[in-house]
């Protein structure tokens, strides 16, 4: 049942923590004396994107979760509209996170220039959903009143996980080196 998703979630965000840790222990003890510069970049990409994914793991154990767990407690159903906007831009954040993944390891142009656009679409997305929301706020719909508070903290969060998703791409991964 719930509480046993629940709990896995806990737990897989536990793993990734301890992951995450012994990823960071085992790159900061490799010598950079003994190191490329291109292997000493790809430390530092890899440092980072470990971190984010950390990160990731955190907003749906610690923030999305106790939205989930605040919305039960309470009785509150989600609009129809509601659930499925929410629906529809999880999926396109969880394509962003795949595709990021692909991305850093294919260092891929095709799937880089995928990323962009996906970019754009989720920081346009966000906000034709929150106005969206807002609409139905103004037109009184029950459901709509009652989880405004968790629909646009899940938004926020679901947003959270995109941009942490393509942090790496600050990086310019795949830039030549000179």
């Amino acid at each position: 049942g719930r509480l046993g998703e629940v709990e896995s979630i806990k737990s897989m965000d536990q793993l990734a923590d301890f992951l995450n840790k012994g990823i960071r222990l085992y790159l900061t003890k490799l010598s950079q004396a003994q190191m490329t510069p291109e292997q000493v970049q790809r430390e530092f990409e890899l440092l980072l994107r470990t971190n984010d994914l950390e990160n990731i793991g955190d907003i749906v154990d610690k923030n999305i979760l106790e939205l989930v767990k605040k919305k039960h407690k309470k009785g509150y159903m989600f609009s129809k509209e509601g659930w499925n906007e929410i629906t529809s831009f999880h999926e396109k954040v969880v394509e962003c996170l795949r595709v990021s993944t692909a991305y850093f390891t294919s260092k891929d142009p095709a799937l880089a220039a995928r990323l962009v656009v996906l970019k754009e679409q989720t920081a346009d997305l966000i906000i034709d959903l929150s106005e969206q929301h807002v609409q139905r706020l103004h037109r009184g719909v029950k459901e709509s009143l009652d989880t405004t508070s968790v629909h646009l903290d899940l938004l926020g969060n679901l947003e959270h996980i995109a941009d942490l998703s393509t942090n790496f791409m600050r990086l310019k991964i795949g830039r030549a080196h000179v």
